[in-house]
């Protein structure tokens, strides 16, 4: 199971029909978080891409994390 955000591409929030649709279409798949206008769906690629085929509004995104170092952090020796 992989974990894919489903994005809104609208300038406006999506409507609430469209996005009952959106999640009662993604059978088998488990909705972690959801905000206006972005859902948290960890589920099989197969089952998310076939949801995102149906609505063309919203884009298929596979998460991934990044690391990084905090900006202008460095070691200083102690005197």
């Amino acid at each position: 199971m992989d974990l894919f955000v489903l994005t809104y591409e609208k300038i406006d929030d999506p409507p609430k029909q469209e996005v009952d649709a959106l999640v009662t279409s993604l059978k088998g798949s488990k909705i972690l978080d959801r905000m206006p206008g972005s859902i948290l769906v960890e589920g099989s690629r197969r089952v998310i891409s076939s949801v995102g085929e149906r609505f063309p509004d919203w884009r298929l995104t596979k998460m991934a994390y990044a690391s990084a170092k905090p900006p202008n952090r460095k070691l200083r020796k102690s005197l």
